[in-house]
């Protein structure tokens, strides 16, 4: 059930003005460029002058002298071409003006060619110029169009010659351009329509014209009675109920509710096309006890039906008192939703209903322009609409002798008339600053190829009026908008205040209506934070929000080497305005580092001295407390100290190795030739690092040159980065992800199962750095903290597996099942229980392994021209193929990490195949899982690639 609320809202002035650079008040005048050899005084003698339009196909003159005026069309300037391709004459009239129209008869305007007009005295040449005009909005007053780009564009609207005008310049790449008459209070109307025009002027004051579009059609009603006559049209059946429950009364039908049945007591019903409809009504009606109602309906017969009004329920978790419900009776029986939902007038609804195809959507208003969709029901194949009309009713048992309902109109439009329908699809909730937006999709079902008007509200107030245009691939794919241009998008970071929840809804404007529909998933709540640093009790397992600067971004967080300070990277939201900055640990101040400015990747020295950060990709090192800074190398980024603070090691960018100096920047040594993310071991003897989105370690020895092969430490979900050692060597802190959602974890140096610490429920945390005592870790996010602090319930997945060497299979058919066991329930249905699979030296062998996954067999991964990855079903292995055996699970409902670990450790499983021969299954990894996340792609990509 849902309530809403009666949409309260200030509108804006729309933005549709990029290109304005001068407004000229136009009265009892066309349009003239300033600078053109026009003269207007009383007694001037009149320059003749040509007006064409190529999207139109004429011309039209003025001011030459009267009587048989001659033109030409080339293709080619003159006098360069002397063959014109067109020509002709006509009689001006008595001040030289007359109109050419050109049909399909003789040619077409062209841009690019010339057109030349002559009366015997004056000779005068345009060149064609295509000028459109693509917009004439009369609801938000601004027209808009394309003409040469960088050019001034000439727009007027007005009445006859009343005339209000701007001077606007076409955008120099697009040839785009806008005029907002609203901006100066202008209210542009329809009637302005044949007399508003665009020109484009070349420098003899003659010009290239644009009109407005043809005005939209107006879906008029197939038939509407307004019940204003005396008698009830002829049309209407009283299908059930009683005449004299029947009355016109002031311009109203009333219908009194029924004291025989409930539903559809009196019930009067009207004919309608077969197809597609609309049908509409304004409704009074209180009622005030339980099953009263009165409303629309779309009837077969007394069996199966649509009903959609205001009722009386009070059905505990199924109604919601006086509301509008909208219910569908299928076999006499009530199936489906009945969309239950409270608003605020408790008398009067405008209420609309759209059926298309089998679907039937319902829609409420409270003024009858602003739409809030209701809900969907779907109707049978077989569901035969025999009338569609009105209806009041009440239960038998407790009838209201008094109660009625009065409905103001009825309409049906047949065919077409639809409302919009979108999704408010963006996110929702605590978002990072950089993911405060708010977009979706929006399309007119009438047509599919326009581009309508969207408008974002955010608590009563209008802060964005945009048009649905944007290209998204997956429009295109689903069909929703003729070559998907219907996607529309708007940030809102500084639009709304940030770090307080905002109520946002997406409404979006019908074209020939006007009318307005609230989109689907609206209103949606967003907070809008940046980064700041966080502070993880490994203790407690408690966490605390360390700065609060709400206009930067706050990264890459390194402790001092008493704990008592933090440095980190500072980010201005516009990303104008970056440097390093050290955040006192115990007030949170933070300031700037001098000597750092423009910095990123800061670290501090173990001896406390120095401060290490990179400034594009070249390193440097200043003191500790700011001051002149030192380059060190460049081609040198992301370092981390040795424990003796008298060596660094750090990215080179130019190849994506790893090396290792002196703090001098000599004596340059190759650790490792692909990595990221170095960080020394407090002992100084392993580098950790990032390879390929896994962590790996490598020993070094005291000059900081590698001396053996690189091991690696995790294999999960997705990707690992940026590890960081606790003080005694033991436990390395990494973030860890897929996509945008990152947690904080930690695994054992010597690598297995990584441990969850923290993390929001969406989004990421980011780059984990342990204290020099090891107790606490701090790290980047934007999640607030809950108070108490307390650990988020997710949902988690696991993988459980068992590797086959490659040369293990002979060739033939091996069947194989999984065998388990739990100690705690079973987390969530699994139904890959077991399968078989072909071995044949004719397969192709692949890169990584081919799992073995129960019932749905074989899958690969492969990587397409793109460079994105898929999964492909396999039917038959390659004896020297690696494989894998593998089962998972997915919690049915949301747990924390601990409860998680708890179930699935409790798991004693094993695989057994060929009839006897088995291997104990081992927890491969568990994670965060997301709906939005495809089971398939997890199990075949992420887990066949590790």
């Amino acid at each position: 059930m849902e309530t809403i609320m009666v949409r309260r809202i200030h509108r804006c002035n729309s933005q549709w003005l990029p290109f304005v650079v001068r407004i000229v008040l136009l009265l009892g005048m066309l349009v003239f460029p300033l600078g053109t050899n026009q003269v207007m005084a009383q007694d001037s003698v009149l320059t003749p002058r040509i007006v064409a339009s190529v999207a139109g196909d004429w011309f039209w003159t003025a001011d030459f002298t009267a009587g048989e005026l001659y033109f030409s069309i080339y293709d080619i300037e003159p006098p360069e071409s002397t063959a014109p391709i067109a020509s002709g004459s006509k009689l001006t009239d008595e001040s030289g003006f007359v109109v050419f129209e050109f049909g399909d008869h003789m040619t077409d305007l062209l841009p690019g060619y010339y057109l030349v007009v002559s009366d015997g005295d004056t000779t005068k040449t345009l060149m064609l110029e295509l000028i459109t005009m693509e917009v004439f909005d009369t609801g938000q007053d601004y027209m808009e169009g394309y003409a040469p780009p960088g050019r001034d564009v000439y727009v007027s609207v007005g009445i006859s010659d009343i005339q209000f005008g701007f001077s606007v310049i076409a955008d120099s790449d697009s040839g785009a351009w806008s005029a907002d008459f609203g901006i100066d209070g202008f209210d542009i109307t329809e009637d302005m329509r044949p007399w508003s025009f665009a020109q484009v002027f070349d420098d003899d004051g003659d010009a290239n014209e644009a009109n407005p579009p043809a005005p939209p059609p107006t879906p008029w009603p197939t038939w509407r009675d307004d019940f204003e006559s005396e008698t009830l049209n002829e049309t209407w059946v009283l299908q059930n109920g009683a005449p004299g429950d029947l009355s016109l009364v002031d311009g109203f039908l009333r219908i009194s509710a029924s004291d025989s049945s409930t539903p559809l007591g009196n019930l009067l019903l009207r004919p309608v096309a077969d197809g597609d409809f609309v049908i509409k009504t304004h409704l009074n009606f209180e009622p005030d006890t339980n099953f009263q109602f009165a409303g629309l309906v779309i009837y077969q017969d007394t069996d199966n039906f649509l009903q959609f009004g205001r009722a009386y329920c009070d059905v505990e978790g199924f109604c919601t008192g006086n509301g509008i419900y909208f219910d569908r009776v299928s076999g006499g029986i009530s199936v489906d939703s009945n969309f239950g939902t409270s608003v605020d007038s408790p008398d009067e609804a405008y209420l609309r209903l759209e059926r298309r195809g089998d679907m039937v959507k319902a829609f409420f208003s409270y003024e009858g322009t602003s739409w809030y969709e209701i809900g969907t029901h779907w109707l049978p194949s077989d569901f035969q609409v025999n009338g569609v009309g009105l209806t009041a009713s009440q239960d038998f048992f407790t009838p209201d002798w008094e109660i009625a309902a009065d409905f103001d109109f009825f309409e049906v439009t047949e065919g077409w008339g639809f409302l919009p329908e979108g999704y408010h699809d963006y996110d929702q909730g605590d978002v990072p600053n950089w993911a405060c937006n708010a977009g979706g999709w929006a399309v007119d079902p009438d047509d599919r190829s326009a581009s309508i008007q969207v408008e974002i509200v955010v608590d009563h107030q209008t802060v964005a009026q945009i048009t649905a245009s944007e290209y998204r691939q997956d429009l295109l794919d689903t069909g929703q908008c003729t070559e998907g241009n219907c996607g529309f998008f708007t940030a809102m970071w500084r639009a709304i205040s940030s770090y307080e929840p905002h109520s946002v809804v997406v409404w979006a404007q019908d074209i020939p209506s006007g009318e307005w529909v609230r989109l689907s998933s609206s209103p949606k709540t967003l907070t809008c934070r940046s980064y700041d640093i966080y502070i993880y009790d490994t203790e407690t397992g408690l966490t605390s929000q360390l700065t609060n600067l709400g206009d930067s971004n706050v990264w890459n967080p390194r402790w001092s080497p008493d704990g008592k300070k933090i440095v980190h990277d500072r980010w201005t939201v516009d990303w104008e305005n970056l440097g390093v900055h050290i955040t006192d640990v115990k007030t949170g101040v933070s300031v700037p580092l001098t000597g750092a400015e423009g910095g990123n990747y800061p670290t501090w020295s173990p001896n406390g001295k120095w401060i290490a950060f990179n400034i594009d990709n070249s390193l440097y090192v200043v003191g500790s407390t700011g001051g002149q800074p030192k380059l060190l190398r460049e081609d040198a980024f992301m370092a981390s100290w040795a424990p003796d603070s008298d060596r660094l090691v750090f990215n080179q960018p130019s190849d994506g190795s790893i090396r290792t100096m002196d703090i001098d920047g000599r004596n340059v040594r190759l650790v490792e030739r692909d990595g990221y993310g170095p960080a020394w071991s407090p002992d100084g003897e392993w580098i950790a690092y990032e390879h390929e989105g896994d962590l790996w370690k490598v020993r070094v020895n005291m000059q900081g040159v590698g001396t053996g092969q690189p091991i690696r430490l995790t294999s999960d979900a997705g990707y690992e980065g940026r590890p960081s050692w606790s003080n005694n060597g033991n436990t390395i802190v990494y973030h860890a992800g897929v996509d945008r959602w990152t947690d904080i974890w930690t695994i054992s140096a010597d690598g297995g199962l990584g441990t969850w610490l923290t993390g929001g429920e969406s989004f990421a945390d980011y780059d984990p750095n342990y204290s020099f005592n090891g107790r606490y870790i701090a790290y980047s996010s934007y999640t607030p903290i809950t108070v108490p602090p307390v650990q988020q319930e997710r949902l988690w997945a696991a993988a459980f597996t068992y590797d086959v060497p490659a040369g293990f299979w002979t060739e033939g058919i091996h069947p194989y099942h999984f065998e388990l066991q739990w100690s705690y329930p079973e987390p969530g249905f699994n139904g890959e229980q077991g399968g078989e699979f072909e071995v044949s030296y004719d397969a192709p062998l692949y890169d990584g392994y081919v799992l073995l996954r129960g019932p749905f067999e074989l899958c690969r991964v492969i990587e397409d021209e793109y460079g994105n990855f898929h999964c492909e079903e396999e039917t038959v292995i390659h004896p020297d193929q690696p494989t894998r055996f593998l089962i998972g699970w997915v919690f049915d409902n949301p747990v924390t990490y601990g409860e998680a670990f708890a179930q699935f450790d409790s798991l004693t499983g094993r695989v057994v195949w060929d009839e006897g021969q088995s291997a104990d299954l081992t927890m491969h990894e568990i994670r965060p899982f997301y709906w939005g996340d495809d089971w398939w792609s997890y199990t075949c990509y992420w887990t066949i690639q590790n």
